[in-house]
């Protein structure tokens, strides 16, 4: 079948498909955001959730580096 000749209806099913995802990943962030809220709430003595962190500039120790006297 040449691309060019696909019809209107060929697309209708991609739309669905793609309409439907979106309510399942509408309904899951929705979830998602219930359980934060709750965590936040217990952990509120602690800052709350630690999903609020930004992560991207946490550094591992370096197992390599231990001293003596950090036993």
């Amino acid at each position: 079948m040449n691309s060019n000749l696909i019809s209107q209806s060929d697309w209708g099913a991609c739309d669905d498909l793609v309409s439907a995802y979106s309510a399942v990943i509408n309904q899951k962030y929705e979830s998602l955001l219930n359980l934060v809220e709750t965590w936040d709430n217990i952990l509120s003595d602690l800052g709350g959730d630690p999903t609020h962190i930004d992560w991207n500039s946490f550094h591992v120790l370096r197992l390599t580096r231990e001293e003596d006297w950090s036993d």
